[in-house]
């Protein structure tokens, strides 16, 4: 279909459009330089319009997240797809899954309608000892390419700081942060990729020694931590990060370790080197927010994309209104690259995210007027006016207009794998290998990007 859009005030950084009012136009589900005749026209009146959102760390099918939903704490998958659509995202990355989850992961994935999805890979540290030891970093790669074919991912996290055994017999196995780090830089090299990391404090500095390896997950959470300045020295340096903002009430967090006393606390064996634990958390901390906000403030060219600390319960309520108090403060341009650009950038797919030429034509129009206040731009960025994913009209004029299953589970390709390795890995599991490859009867609709 032939699409051209009119009279929108248009806000890319990518591209370069910083809120002129123009035109755009799509064929072939891509943004397009020109047309010859539209089959569909829409007059967008003055709106804003932008890039479709994407969320780098959602937290929407982790393995155990069915649990706190019958404890009424998470929304049902369609609404939480809802939520999102209606936000004008068109991709959302799973950030927390295993070789072992994968499959739970991807199932829960294909059951969320409109929105795209992908997912991360948490590393399994023990199955990768050897290699860390002895540091055999192009092997290394080579297995994690494989792993990342058998489990249809779209790049990789390091969940645990350091790999520690828990029996004494074993300590002397124990390898500590800066080997693990400085190894999995080489790794990052080798495969072209970033490692998405939340390392604890001791860890920071080595990260930070590695700008183009290693992505920083949660801003607000490090800050909580009271090491502010630590993080504006490392984003200055060039290190990517994602906000991680804190919601307006009650979330669940996921932990690497038991915290004292947490409310609601449930541990889930994932097959990593430990259980990790998953609790209910206040936002009494929600002042942070404001910390945060100093150091975008302060950091306004670098890589920080925008998410939050798992408000599933009030979704739309909490990306809106921390949307809106971006835009006050700092503008539609920075918000956009926040939540467009640099997230495309961090997950490989650059053909989505901006408004350039043969990009897809992923586009949210929101109702806003060039004179507005906070309060107006929160209501119009819950409930966007119009979306487009891949040329396809999901939203007209307030309604959601899509089919369900209109989405596609997006994974990469990583050259030079190595297979064998990685069945060997795969068969110290308490699963049958066989058992944890993604195949299209698990996951619905898969392809690879480019």
């Amino acid at each position: 279909m032939k699409i051209a859009i009119k009279n929108a005030r248009i806000f890319d950084p990518a591209s370069g459009r910083n809120g002129e009012k123009g035109e755009l136009f799509v064929e072939g589900g891509r943004i397009a330089q020109s047309i010859d005749s539209a089959d569909l026209e829409i007059d967008a009146s003055g709106r804003i319009l932008m890039a479709g959102a994407i969320d780098v760390a959602g937290h929407i099918g982790s393995y155990g997240l069915n649990f706190f939903r019958t404890l009424g704490l998470a929304g049902s998958l369609r609404d939480v797809a809802a939520c999102y659509v209606r936000l004008g995202y068109t991709l959302v990355n799973e950030i927390f899954a295993t070789v072992e989850t994968a499959a739970y992961n991807h199932h829960e994935l294909s059951a969320l309608p409109w929105v795209d999805t992908s997912l991360t890979l948490s590393l399994p540290l023990y199955d990768l000892e050897n290699y860390i030891r002895s540091g055999e970093v192009e092997k290394c790669a080579r297995v994690l390419a494989a792993l990342g074919s058998v489990v249809k991912c779209i790049g990789f996290r390091i969940f645990e700081s350091e790999l520690s055994y828990e029996q004494e017999i074993y300590r002397h196995r124990n390898i500590q942060a800066e080997k693990i780090f400085d190894f999995f830089a080489g790794v990052a090299e080798v495969l072209n990729t970033r490692f998405f990391v939340h390392p604890d404090i001791p860890a920071l500095d080595i990260v930070s020694e590695h700008p183009e390896s290693y992505h920083l997950l949660f801003l607000t959470d490090h800050l909580k931590r009271g090491v502010k300045e630590n993080l504006k020295k490392i984003l200055a340096g060039g290190m990517s990060a994602d906000t991680g903002f804190l919601p307006k009430d009650r979330f669940v967090s996921i932990r690497n370790k038991s915290a004292e006393s947490p409310q609601y606390l449930s541990r889930f064996d994932v097959g990593l080197t430990h259980p990790v634990y998953y609790a209910i958390s206040e936002s009494e901390g929600f002042g942070y927010n404001d910390e945060l906000f100093e150091i975008i403030r302060e950091n306004k060219v670098g890589k920080i994309a925008f998410t939050t600390m798992l408000p599933w319960k009030d979704l739309a309520e909490n990306y809106a209104s921390l949307w809106a108090r971006i835009a006050a403060a700092f503008g539609f341009s920075l918000l956009s690259g926040m939540t467009r650009n640099i997230p495309a950038q961090l997950l490989g797919i650059p053909d989505r995210g901006n408004l350039n030429a043969g990009s897809r034509a992923d586009i949210a129009i929101y109702d806003i007027e060039e004179v507005t206040d906070e309060n107006n731009m929160k209501d119009a960025f819950s409930s966007c006016w119009c979306l487009l994913k891949n040329g396809e009209v999901l939203i007209s004029e307030g309604r959601l207009v899509a089919h369900e299953e209109r989405k596609t589970t997006w994974y990469r390709d990583f050259p030079g794998a190595d297979a064998t390795a990685a069945l060997k890995i795969l068969a110290q599991s308490s699963f049958r290998p066989e058992n944890l490859i993604i195949t299209e009867e698990i996951a619905g609709c898969l392809e690879a990007v480019a």
